[in-house]
């Protein structure tokens, strides 16, 4: 499946342009008082997607892997930032969503849980089909996803009860999984979270921020007073993190949230053509930073309306460089 070209979409996830672009745009952020802009891209998704698993290789390719559109999606998708096209690249053999894609080191793409199983699948290229090559402990969905390292996945929350306060660690090399025990303050589902390395910790987004350090094996909430529900989605830029969607009701749906890790402190920034509207809400989409040219991708995702909520089949992006100041 197919697509075009974006106007100012000439990458996407981690891609540099060089090392005047490495200094122009990896080292800006923005400042107070900015308003930031989203770019439409050319490429669609195939269908209105929500909940689908993304994940980036570290060159030019973002996957999206399963889904929800109306009907669970079990398609993997694979979207080119230099081409800004899309295409369908396999299909689960499970009519589940709600799981996690990881990588590991050789670039093997791992699918873990989804809705109603426990199985966990490997991407095989040639000749584009999904393998089972291991099970988690129990039945899990709508967890939060993150690489620790490129053997090591952590498995935070889900939407089963045993699962929905624990932190489970997945040896992709051997497939075994190993039970944290560190409980989390809140059931945890539809969420979203970060590993930072340099700290040892998980970020994760859920009504508010947590943060579950490894050393200690402890989560706490950070106190905010910005409020964030569940189903927005977070990423990092090496410095701060950035909420995308799942506002609490009572804030602008068309800000992103900017996270600071060192203080703890947050902040809304204003985005121009945002692809959600004030007084509605935005959740559900998969979104993934892209280092080297500085952006945040978001595909689909819900916008919630007066009249209903309708899914999304868009692309866009966010330059994180400033673009427009405001007085």
């Amino acid at each position: 499946m197919v697509q075009n070209t974006c106007s100012m979409c000439q990458h996407s996830l981690v891609v540099f342009a060089g090392a005047i672009g490495l200094l122009l745009t990896c080292c800006a952020t923005p400042t107070q008082g900015q308003t930031l802009t989203a770019k439409l891209c050319s490429a669609q998704l195939p269908l209105a997607l929500t909940y689908s698993s993304p994940l980036y290789d570290g060159y030019d390719s973002i996957y999206l892997i399963g889904g929800y559109t109306g009907i669970n999606y079990t398609q993997a998708l694979k979207y080119s930032i230099s081409e800004d096209r899309i295409e369908e690249i396999g299909s689960l053999p499970l009519m589940d969503y709600g799981g996690g894609a990881v990588m590991d080191k050789h670039k093997n793409i791992f699918y873990i849980g989804g809705k109603n199983t426990r199985d966990i699948y490997r991407y095989n290229p040639e000749p584009r089909t999904f393998s089972k090559v291991g099970m988690l402990p129990w039945d899990n969905h709508y967890f939060a996803t993150i690489q620790v390292d490129e053997e090591t996945a952590f498995i935070i929350g889900g939407n089963e009860k045993k699962p929905a306060k624990t932190i489970l660690s997945l040896n992709l090399a051997s497939m075994s999984s190993e039970d944290l025990g560190g409980e989390l303050p809140q059931a945890t589902y539809y969420s979203s979270a970060i590993w930072v390395k340099e700290k040892g910790s998980a970020y994760i987004v859920q009504d508010g921020f947590m943060k579950y350090n490894r050393p200690t094996n402890v989560t706490v909430e950070i106190p905010l007073e910005i409020e964030t529900s569940y189903q927005g989605q977070v990423v990092w830029d090496g410095k701060f993190a950035y909420v995308i969607g799942g506002l609490h009701a009572r804030h602008d749906a068309t800000n992103l949230v900017q996270f600071d890790l060192e203080s703890e402190t947050m902040r809304m920034i204003p985005v121009k053509d945002f692809p959600a509207v004030r007084g509605s809400s935005f959740y559900g989409s998969a979104a993934v930073y892209v280092e080297k040219i500085n952006r945040i991708y978001i595909f689909g995702g819900y916008t919630g309306r007066s009249d209903g909520k309708a899914r999304s089949d868009e692309i866009w992006h966010i330059s994180l460089n400033p673009l427009n100041t405001t007085q």
